[in-house]
């Protein structure tokens, strides 16, 4: 008996190739039967496709070791060296004497053994995603383990059959209360995806004050003569954040007994909670610098979200249906060649298709919706590169184009189009259609860009106005869409405008 998809679900057409690269890395054994004819083919759902295997960390030699733990010696040697030097030049003391001395270095000792040993060592380098380490590997880890729903303040394009799929990490398998609870409760995913926010704007504000901070550091005498020299004192708020998402990371994901966990927090918050209100009163001298470069890092992270977010909810409120599509591409006049119309959505058509072909009233014989994806894994195999499928209608394809965070786009237009048409050629059902793709190919092929402009009423809020008319139109001017990286030929790009009002 032929396997059937749940009725919600997406069916996608790929070639042999790419179906036996997915289920030689799959971790599970569904199996699907392939299709007949003279053309090999199988049909699977999005829900299969996406589904990657936990990537087993690599094996490294003792020499291999060894060498790396060299290699990142000089790194390490550089922090563990500076920061003491920074300690004891900040400390002030009247008259002070050996044990005052030895007193401050116990605390750096036991500072440096329970929070970079213990903690970052022992406990937060465990949170290996894929060679990725840090607050925002926590943070994926997490989101790959708990389904965040809800309006989130970070978006995560996701499929309608994605809702339980856990990428590439492997599932829990013992129920969580905490995770229970993160997965029903929005307010505590926002509060966590805000924390996350905040902790890598502030290593960016950071980041950007560390290096003036050394130089002038070296400068003799410099800090003597300055009261409004400090370190960077956001850092002990990230490392708090790190805590917080530390501590869910071992509940949820690494399943630790609660006692531990809660031993854990308890003794890690104390510690870096007494360096944080010691260091409050640096605020007023200085320390306010970094605070004000994180606030500036992150209103522009979430005002980009927030217009996302709300395009994205426009996009989905005003589909063109199944009925209207098959209306449309009866009703308009066929034009020689192949369309490449690029879009953000994996399902469904967008509303600026309704308004392409209201004012041009035709479309190409081939159309195909393409739809570029950044998958939570360093690098995507060639043969796993585009997942295509057949709409309603004759010459009508959706294709979706697959990256891994770490890929070069480097796909020049002539190329993207032979592969995307050897692709629909696999899934052709007779030669009729194969007939058609080689036709249209001959004939030439267009980009549609769609370029959306996001206008907010005057009946709505002042500020959320302010945000969407004003600061995510700004930034949606300077950014670069995905299919940016081809390198399609300006006479071969069209952009069609539309405006969104929300």
């Amino acid at each position: 008996m032929e396997h059937q998809p749940p009725a919600d679900d997406v069916v996608v057409q790929v070639s042999a190739a790419a179906v036996a690269a997915i289920d030689e890395r799959s971790s599970t054994n569904d199996e699907d039967d392939a299709g007949a004819g003279d053309v090999c083919r199988a049909r699977r759902t999005f829900s299969h496709s996406y589904k990657m295997e936990h990537r087993k960390p690599l094996d490294f030699t003792w020499l291999q070791i060894g060498v790396l733990s060299y290699q990142s010696l000089g790194i390490v040697y550089g922090d563990l060296g500076t920061s003491p030097l920074y300690v004891f030049s900040s400390v002030k003391l009247p008259n002070p004497g050996e044990d005052d001395f030895l007193g401050i270095l116990s605390l750096i000792l036991w500072t440096l053994t329970l929070i970079g040993l213990i903690k970052y060592t022992f406990i937060v380098l465990r949170a290996d995603d894929h060679g990725e380490g840090g607050t925002f590997a926590l943070y994926s880890l997490l989101r790959q383990h708990v389904n965040f729903k809800g309006s989130m303040p970070m978006p995560v394009t996701r499929l309608a059959s994605d809702i339980n799929l856990k990428f590439h990490s492997k599932k829990c398998k013992l129920p969580s209360k905490m995770r229970d609870f993160l997965e029903k409760s929005t307010l505590a995913q926002a509060v966590i995806t805000y924390m996350v926010l905040c902790a890598t704007s502030m290593v960016m504000g950071d980041g950007a004050l560390t290096p003036a901070i050394s130089v002038l550091s070296a400068v003799q005498g410099i800090q003597t003569r300055s009261d409004r020299i400090t370190q960077g004192t956001v850092v002990i708020f990230v490392m708090l954040f790190t805590t917080a998402l530390m501590s869910v990371n071992m509940v949820i994901v690494w399943q630790w007994h609660i006692l531990l966990v809660a031993l854990c927090f308890g003794v890690f918050f104390s510690i870096e909670g007494i360096y944080m209100t010691s260091l409050l009163y640096k605020v007023l001298q200085g320390g306010w610098v970094p605070f004000v470069i994180t606030a500036f890092f992150l209103s522009i992270t979430t005002s980009w979200t927030y217009g996302r977010r709300k395009k994205n909810e426009y996009e989905a409120a005003n589909l063109v249906d199944r009925q209207e599509f098959l209306k449309i591409v009866t009703m308009s006049s066929k034009v020689p060649g192949i369309c490449i119309f690029c879009t953000d959505l994996m399902n469904g058509i967008p509303p600026i298709v309704r308004h392409y072909v209201r004012h041009t009233g035709s479309i190409r014989e081939v159309t195909v919706f393409v739809t570029v994806r950044i998958l939570p894994v360093t690098f995507v195999l060639p043969e796993e590169r585009f997942l295509v499928d057949k709409l309603d209608h004759v010459g009508v394809y959706r294709c979706i184009l697959q990256y891994g965070y770490m890929d070069k786009h480097n796909i020049d237009d002539d190329d993207f189009v032979v592969l995307v048409v050897a692709s629909l050629k696999e899934i052709a059902d007779n030669n009729d259609e194969t007939l058609l793709l080689d036709s249209a190919f001959t004939n030439g092929t267009t980009f549609v860009f769609g370029r959306t402009i996001l206008k907010m009423g005057t009946g709505r809020n002042r500020f959320k106005r302010f945000v969407i008319n004003n600061l995510y139109r700004f930034l949606q001017k300077n950014f670069r869409s995905n299919m940016s990286s081809l390198k399609i030929a300006p006479g071969k790009t069209l952009q069609v405008g539309m405006h969104y009002e929300i």
